[in-house]
């Protein structure tokens, strides 16, 4: 008899395990946001996000997807997107510059798109034929914009206030990212295992830092 309520314990305990286990979790849902307003169709996100970023007031967060679009949402009331379509071209990485008042936007075709905030007007396309312009990097003012030129094999650094060529670094192999020091003096690259660093007053090279190899 003792027998039989101890199995009746550990049953009771097992279909209490299994219960308070097994439940499952929904996914959580944006009750503060009406979609009513939200005219953007799922399919343009369900083929896939390839970029995102928050404006450096974090006023608006933008985002692209393959549907070409940079979909542009309001984040200080959720209330209202800005829709913008490429040429037929999925956009890729975004980009804002740190006044906010531009935003930089790489497509597959290769060229780089540099919209006006106030507006949502491009003011500015890079392009160069049969090449791509990517990566790239705002400095930390937001008054120059560098771009490694893959066709070329150069880095072209433009002034954002006249788009005017500033700087031209040659003979660069395949970079991979570009950043900017904070006070705006010196520029890295990484190409593969290395790190280059130059002076962006004169554009000269400073100092190569490589990775060691473990044997």
């Amino acid at each position: 008899m003792k027998q039989d309520i101890n199995i009746i314990w550990v049953g009771i305990i097992l279909l209490s395990i299994n219960i308070t286990g097994c439940v499952e979790e929904s996914e959580p849902s944006p009750t503060h946001i009406d979609e009513s307003w939200l005219t953007i169709s799922d399919e343009e996100f369900d083929i896939g996000i390839t970029s995102i970023s928050w404006s450096t007031d974090g006023n608006f967060l933008a985002t692209t997807t393959f549907y070409a679009n940079l979909i542009v949402f309001n984040t200080t009331n959720w209330q209202n997107a800005i829709n913008l379509t490429g040429e037929d071209n999925p956009v890729g990485m975004i980009s804002w510059s740190a006044d906010g008042d531009k935003l930089a936007s790489y497509c597959f075709d290769g060229s780089v798109r540099i919209w006006n905030t106030s507006t949502w007007v491009v003011d500015r396309v890079l392009i160069e034929n049969d090449t791509a312009f990517y990566p790239y990097a705002w400095n930390f003012k937001g008054t120059m914009l560098a771009s490694y030129i893959w066709g070329l094999r150069e880095i072209r650094i433009w002034d954002t206030n006249t788009w005017e060529i500033v700087g031209i670094i040659n003979d660069m192999d395949e970079v991979d990212y570009i950043s900017w020091s904070p006070d705006g003096n010196e520029i890295a690259f990484a190409i593969e295992r290395a790190v280059y660093i130059y002076d962006t007053m004169n554009w000269n090279f400073k100092r190569k830092i490589r990775q060691k190899t473990h044997v």
